[in-house]
């Protein structure tokens, strides 16, 4: 087991005893087990050897939420309270690569849900400032394709809600869950409530779980 452990005044990893900081773990196709964490990954060979890095600043992946791996063994990382980069991207024996949040309409310092659909493109969850009529703007949710070039972004609800874990179904379609609302007071953050959505080629359908019938019914 690698435990990564990271020091705020230097950002650099060390190797603990102790399960500390371990938010996602992936494999890639040769078998090598990435470790994400707090401002740093661990990676495991499967001859044994362990290495660690930290981010170079704790403006860069703050706090691992999700890490997924394309057909080219590239680890895109996906990180919440990053105002330097939440989206970037590692191939184990290479470089770190930020992706550029400032490339519009991706600007923000959250990015939750990843996944991958049958064409290859990245979808993840994420939020930012926005103009949705023509009298206000505001934070809010947004479900983003990137294609390798460019970033699509679509409105997906209020700025709490953005998608925090999805899946594409191999159909065009991808399914997610919003994040609800956190309760400071009693410390809570970071789950959903549903309901579970369905975004079809830019229309979404919401669905919520009967729990007397035992199905799932369109609201």
């Amino acid at each position: 087991t690698t435990v990564h452990y990271v020091d705020h005044d230097t950002y650099a990893a060390h190797v603990l005893n102790l399960p500390l900081g371990i938010n996602s773990i992936v494999f890639d196709s040769n078998g090598t087990v990435v470790i994400g964490g707090d401002n740093c990954l661990s990676i495991v060979r499967r001859s044994g050897e362990r290495f660690a890095f930290a981010f170079p600043s704790a403006e860069m992946g703050n706090e691992i939420w999700q890490m997924v791996v394309d057909q080219d063994d590239y680890i895109w990382i996906g990180s919440t309270e990053a105002p330097g980069n939440s989206l970037m991207r590692y191939h184990v024996g290479g470089t770190l690569e930020v992706m550029g949040q400032d490339n519009q309409p991706f600007s923000s310092g959250n990015v939750q849900g990843m996944t991958f659909d049958n064409e290859g493109n990245l979808w993840f969850g994420s939020d930012h400032y926005d103009s949705i009529n023509a009298e206000k703007s505001e934070w809010r949710a947004k479900l983003l394709k990137y294609d390798g070039n460019n970033y699509t972004s679509y409105d997906v609800g209020t700025s709490w809600e953005v998608p925090m874990s999805m899946k594409s179904d191999g159909q065009g379609r991808i399914w997610f869950l919003p994040q609800a609302p956190g309760d400071l007071d009693k410390m809570i953050g970071g789950y959903s409530k549903g309901p579970l959505c369905c975004f079809d080629h830019g229309v979404i359908t919401r669905y919520e779980w009967n729990q007397e019938a035992g199905f799932c019914y369109c609201v």
